[in-house]
């Protein structure tokens, strides 16, 4: 697991980031946190991914990579990333406060009524 170090990081910090946009985007905006915002924080998870496929290209595959010498590591990170994202909202929704899912449902029913 030594040679996967920066992409498991990647994935960590990924995650934690996605978790402190939901926070953001639910406290601060007001808005649908899994709505279409979600993709602006999707922009900075791919940053991520592009900078740990490039430090593991460098250090582990000296520079040169074929496609799919980069799949595992890249599924990896969505693992990594996708568990913590999902493990720490529903953590949010369990503990401390689960009026996001009300906002998500009247957020979905206003779109569908249109």
């Amino acid at each position: 697991m030594k040679k996967y170090q920066t992409i498991l990081n990647a994935g960590s910090i990924a995650g934690l980031f996605s978790y402190i946009m939901f926070l953001v985007f639910y406290y601060v905006f007001s808005i649908n946190p899994i709505g279409p915002a979600k993709f602006l924080s999707l922009v900075g998870v791919l940053a991520l991914l592009y900078w740990a496929m490039k430090q593991y290209r460098e250090t582990e595959l000296e520079g040169f990579a074929l496609f799919t010498q980069l799949l595992p590591p890249a599924f990896i990170f969505s693992f990594v990333y996708a568990s913590l994202n999902g493990m720490l909202v529903y953590l949010h929704g369990a503990f401390f406060d689960a009026g996001y899912v009300q906002l998500i449902v009247t957020d979905s029913l206003q779109s569908i009524g249109e």
